[in-house]
């Protein structure tokens, strides 16, 4: 099964078991849905639970989740700084959306063929992303990632192919 960060534990809310959450989704309504199957991961250990969403509440800048199996505060607390996944087929993304974790890797091309490096990050600064490409043996660029510099975008063949304006290189 493949997996979809939608959010990070940043810790515990409450005595009942209840966390505090960054999300990483662009459709945090339709990923923290009640009753929604969702796995929280431990990156470094490779650790997962299968939980059940019993409660959300966004609050400012972050989400309050609860989940059916974690009930208390010390039991909460095994698991923060863990993320929040949840099935990538049970998470369709509408057309023309990406899921940064599909950019990453991606070859960037010009629009004659040649190419200019690989997505090494994803920034995701408002309004827009910036894509990170690494090119071999030179400084790293940006790309703003629009319509106007991005022309196309293949993530099943990881490639995207980019229109250069001078100073961009």
């Amino acid at each position: 099964m493949e997996y979809v960060t939608i959010a990070k534990i940043l810790g515990t809310h409450g005595l009942k078991g209840l966390f505090r959450c960054y999300s990483l989704t662009s459709f945090p309504e339709e990923r923290f849905q009640l009753r929604r199957k969702l796995t929280l991961h431990n990156e470094k250990t490779g650790e997962r639970l299968d939980v059940t969403l019993s409660y959300c509440r966004q609050q400012a800048n972050v989400f309050i989740l609860g989940f059916e199996e974690i009930t208390s505060i010390e039991q909460a607390e095994s698991y923060l700084k863990w993320d929040i996944d949840i099935n990538k087929d049970e998470a369709p993304i509408p057309e023309d959306h990406y899921r940064i974790a599909d950019l990453l890797g991606c070859e960037v091309f010009d629009q004659e063929g040649k190419k200019l490096g690989e997505v090494k990050d994803v920034f995701s600064y408002s309004p827009t992303w910036t894509l990170r490409v690494k090119r071999e043996e030179q400084k790293d660029f940006f790309v703003p990632f629009v319509d106007q510099f991005v022309k196309t975008v293949d993530t099943a063949n990881k490639r995207i192919v980019i229109e250069p304006i001078e100073g961009l290189l």
